[in-house]
């Protein structure tokens, strides 16, 4: 049977002291509990992080000869331009269908399908929605319509799926793989020193922040054994 291939792209980042390009400092952990869960379920899984690599000709090679089926790409509003340009990218180079994630989406919502060339989008936590969305998506005749927190188009029109339940169990979500990042490349790498989320949603409302935008206003901890476990 033949892979069924996802290949993630990561866009750059923006310097905290301007609009120059910045280096990341370790590699993006929710492409990581994505990938995990993708493994698991049987699909063959790329990484591309534009932060470190930032290299087109290298990801359009990348693209002519793993040939995925799907690219998904994530991306945060303080960079969105990168984002956006990224995709733009990504379409001049083929015709491989894009979903956009993360939290830039979860903020803005339809308007990424306005802006950019993407053919789907998600909002919220992707953990359980993104598997059921590449079930549909890999069928011969799709039906996105119960697919929680995906943005989609019908005949020219935008269509948004109801919001996705938040993950209350986070003890439940395997630990995020790695494997598939050029470590090395990261900062962190020789700091020896890797993020670990302990836990999720902000019952809070400040304006500056997108958390509940994206993770919800209800806080969820992850057990203190589960995190242990992570870090051994």
């Amino acid at each position: 049977m033949k892979s069924k291939k996802i290949l993630f792209t990561i866009p750059k980042v923006k310097s905290m002291y301007g609009d120059n390009h910045a280096k990341p400092l370790y590699p993006h952990v929710g492409i990581a509990y994505l990938t995990t869960i993708l493994k698991k379920l049987g699909y063959s899984v790329k990484i591309v992080d534009d932060g470190v690599e930032n290299d087109s000709k290298k990801l359009a090679k990348l693209i002519k000869t793993y040939k995925p089926d799907l690219i998904g790409i994530t991306g945060f509003s303080y960079a969105y331009g990168y984002f956006e340009e990224l995709i733009k990218n990504i379409r001049s180079i083929t015709s491989t269908p894009i979903i956009a994630g993360g939290p830039h989406v979860s903020a803005v919502g339809k308007q990424v399908l306005i802006d950019t060339p993407a053919n789907f989008a998600m909002v919220g936590e992707a953990e359980d929605s993104f598997p059921l969305f590449l079930q549909q998506f890999f069928k011969s005749k799709p039906n996105y319509q119960n697919i929680p927190g995906l943005i989609w188009q019908k005949n020219k029109q935008i269509i948004i799926n109801k919001k996705s339940p938040y993950i209350i169990k986070l003890d439940e979500i395997p630990f995020p793989d790695f494997n598939a990042f050029k470590f090395n490349l990261y900062p962190c790498y020789q700091e020896k020193i890797i993020p670990i989320i302990t836990s999720r949603g902000c019952p809070y409302g400040c304006t500056y922040c997108s958390v509940r935008l994206s993770m919800g206003q209800c806080f969820r901890p992850r057990s203190a054994q589960n995190v242990f476990n992570e870090i051994k």
